[in-house]
């Protein structure tokens, strides 16, 4: 009887765990992100925010030369993390981004600080990109999709650069009412 008593107990506190971990929101999961050098206060979007550590991320900690978004963070091969962001002239401010260039930075560490490794394409376009996406193809090679800022092609208009460490080629793909459409650049 002392046994079952044991297992029971057992039973009703393994199940009062349960019960409060489903208690939690979705917000409850975020945990704040760590900080790798120190928070500032004089840094970019700072006065909007609160206080930043500019060493997590891609960042100018100078906010003198270029401003950053978006990025996708991807784990090399090499053990090293690669970051394709975009970025464009910080004296431009936030609407100089529809001059946004795609961008390749990386970190030995998932937080940062990245190190701008410079334009994904430089020979074409002069290296133009907008909300910089990436992924690994199942042959280990990367993709880099970005909203169009090519000369010609749509607003739904995506270019791709395949393969940015090593041999590259560029396709374009567009659609407008008679379908999607896809050339190499």
């Amino acid at each position: 009887m002392k046994k079952l008593n044991i297992i029971f107990a057992i039973m009703i506190m393994s199940f009062s765990t349960l019960l409060q971990a489903q208690e939690k929101t979705f917000i409850d999961y975020f945990l704040p992100t760590p900080v790798n050098g120190s928070l500032s206060g004089d840094v970019w979007g700072a006065s909007q925010v609160g206080p930043r550590d500019p060493k997590n991320g891609l960042e100018d900690t100078t906010a003198r030369q270029w401003s950053y978004w978006d990025g996708q963070i991807i784990k090399g091969p090499d053990g090293r993390y690669h970051i394709f962001a975009s970025r464009w002239d910080q004296a431009g401010g936030h609407m100089a981004k529809g001059n946004s260039l795609a961008v390749h930075a990386i970190s030995n560490n998932l937080l940062g600080p990245y190190v701008d490794q410079g334009l994904c394409w430089p020979d074409n376009q002069g290296g133009k990109g907008h909300n910089v996406t990436a992924l690994v193809l199942p042959d280990g090679r990367y993709a880099v999709v970005i909203t169009s800022l090519a000369s010609g092609k749509t607003q739904q208009g995506r270019i791709v650069k395949v393969e940015l460490l090593g041999h590259s080629g560029m396709l374009a793909f567009t659609q407008d009412a008679d379908g999607l459409k896809m050339e190499n650049l």
